[in-house]
């Protein structure tokens, strides 16, 4: 055992590298990168944004859910053209995807409904000319 152990602290003084503490000849940036980094706060047209994408879901499906919708692609043109600050484009982003994914179930919900609807009358009808019940 003790053998072992002087071992390995013969390894670890022989090898300085990859001894914890000690410099390994790794740098850490002086500042942070400079780039794409969003500074300020995101506007109230991207909360409102976020809020009526959420409200979508919970409160008034239709009507929340296309405005929601207009004003997040409104406040992601002015996010581009830089009149907004670029902190609310994550924000800005969700709230507009939950509008569109919305507004598109209604849509296929709605088509959906019609569908139904067109093929139970129908089939109903046909059933009602073929045993002679409807029609001239």
């Amino acid at each position: 055992m003790l053998r072992y152990l002087m071992m390995t602290l013969i390894f670890w003084s022989k090898l300085p590298q990859f001894r914890p503490g000690l410099n390994s000849g790794y740098q850490p940036p002086s500042s942070p990168p400079t780039g794409s980094s969003a500074t300020g706060d995101p506007s109230g047209l991207a909360y409102a944004t976020l809020a009526l994408g959420i409200a979508s879901w919970v409160l008034l499906p239709v009507i929340a859910a296309v405005v929601g919708a207009i004003m997040g692609w409104i406040e992601l043109k002015n996010i581009e053209s830089g009149k907004s600050s670029a902190a609310g484009k994550t924000v800005t982003k969700i709230g507009f995807w939950l509008s569109v994914a919305n507004v598109g179930l209604v849509v296929i919900g709605t088509c959906l409904s019609v569908g139904a609807v067109v093929l139970f009358f129908g089939s109903f009808a046909a059933l009602m000319a073929a045993a002679g019940v409807a029609g001239a």
